[in-house]
């Protein structure tokens, strides 16, 4: 088979061309959706979050000037629009898959994210509906505990992902620098 040329879909990969501009590292992202395997570059993953986050902000604001937004909790008024939730659904899995590969390029399980994802939902559930009136008022003290310890995960998380890769192979493949 001449002239075919496979490059593996993990991050262990080394960038083609049009991944050297910033929207080709978010479209390798996209296509690499399912991939929790392998390594990314700090590159690949922070201009994966860069590009999400202006590609969000774009429809947000669309949705804004076109009066798309609709209230969902009226007493904390949070409020959300259809286009920039379905944006949101599109970008979830890529971005878990890219926050994956991203710590094991660091030498860490993916499972820290888990960590901080299972961290979150209770504090952002009692945002969303009044939790506090359906479990014990011990709730109302937990919620906001469970808050900060999320708040101390997620920056430690941070952390990790702007560390440098480890520069040479480890248990999820060679460096892909």
């Amino acid at each position: 088979m001449s002239g075919f040329h496979y490059t593996p879909p993990s991050g262990d990969a080394s960038p083609s061309i049009h991944e050297e501009n910033g929207f080709g590292w978010y479209l390798r992202c996209i296509r690499n959706y399912v991939t929790f395997s392998g390594r990314a570059r700090r590159k690949e993953y922070w201009m994966f979050v860069l590009f999400s986050v202006l590609i969000g902000m774009a429809i947000s604001l669309a949705e804004v000037s076109m009066g798309l937004i609709y209230t969902v909790n009226y007493s904390y008024g949070l409020k959300i629009g259809i286009l920039s939730s379905l944006y949101e659904l599109f970008a979830f899995l890529p971005a878990l898959a890219v926050t994956f590969r991203r710590l094991h390029d660091v030498g860490l399980s993916g499972a820290w994210v888990l960590l901080v994802l299972t961290s979150a939902i209770v504090p952002l559930l009692s945002m969303l509906a009044p939790l506090h009136l359906i479990f014990s008022p011990l709730f109302s003290i937990v919620a906001p505990l469970l808050g900060v310890v999320s708040l101390i995960a997620f920056i430690y998380l941070i952390v990790l992902l702007a560390m440098d890769s480890v520069p040479i192979a480890n248990q999820y493949g060679r460096c892909p620098k």
